[in-house]
């Protein structure tokens, strides 16, 4: 996004924690809380954004209260981006549209292949996938297993290795692979991704720019997600790819 859309002289920093000081008679939070959440800083019409901003007003429906034994530090590591971008990729009918969530696991357990999963954003996506009832595959390079595994794949492919379609349909057991999400997007992604996903088709969910040239199957559905989405506001960066509407129903569903 900063690639893309530099503005100079701009707020930046997406993920926030702090202490609320102030809260309205509908709010989800109360004053004192120690909380933690996400940001979207370019607005161009607002220079006093940003999560590095001495204050900020938010929407305690995006918001976490933050356990007492924890540091500011681990309240922002944990943020809003990652688990929000998790949510609207999993409840999202035209992306993954998932049915479990943390609260109400599904009970037949499925294979998600997890790409990247040595990132931030796949470690938040594995635990979650883990906690919603559903076993996570991570490719990752042969140094992020350990990681990929800690924090909830059922197992990990190298994307270096020759046989890593193999590798990820044999820790999925002979059971189709109908989910993928893509946390890093580019033509090798995408032929794994694609590569492993069931005959009858499956869902790609990715989280950049996806060129066309890269889809050599059309019976999986393709959508790209955007984090800032769960913020309900309205995005238009010059570019369709990265702007949005504001969605109501999405953003009630990653508040769910």
């Amino acid at each position: 996004m900063i690639t893309h859309f530099f503005m100079d002289g701009y707020p930046t920093g997406c993920d926030f924690c702090g202490v609320v000081e102030s809260a309205g008679s509908c709010a989800a939070v109360s004053v004192g809380d120690r909380v933690c959440g996400g940001e979207f800083p370019y607005h161009s019409d607002n220079q006093s954004n940003g999560a590095f901003a001495q204050w900020k007003i938010a929407d305690s429906r995006s918001m976490l209260v933050i356990p007492t034994g924890w540091s500011e530090t681990e309240g922002a590591a944990v943020g809003g981006i990652s688990w929000g971008m998790v949510a609207m990729a999993a409840s999202d009918p035209e992306a993954l549209g998932l049915t479990g969530t943390p609260s109400k696991p599904v009970t037949k357990p499925g294979s998600i292949l997890v790409y990247g999963g040595g990132t931030v954003t796949a470690k938040m996506v594995m635990q979650i996938f883990k906690m919603s009832g559903y076993s996570p595959i991570a490719v990752c390079s042969p140094a992020s297993a350990h990681l990929a595994l800690k924090y909830g794949t059922v197992g990990t492919a190298s994307y270096t290795s020759a046989n890593c379609v193999e590798t990820i349909l044999s820790i999925a057991g002979g059971v189709p692979v109908k989910y993928a999400l893509d946390c890093i997007t580019d033509a090798d992604s995408a032929t794994i991704c694609f590569s492993a996903l069931s005959r009858a088709g499956g869902h790609y969910v990715f989280l950049e720019r996806f060129d066309e040239r890269w889809r050599t199957r059309r019976a999986v559905k393709v959508k790209e997600v955007m984090g800032f989405e769960m913020q309900g506001i309205d995005v238009d960066l010059g570019d369709p790819v990265y702007s949005r509407a504001a969605d109501p129903v999405r953003k009630a569903d990653c508040a769910r």
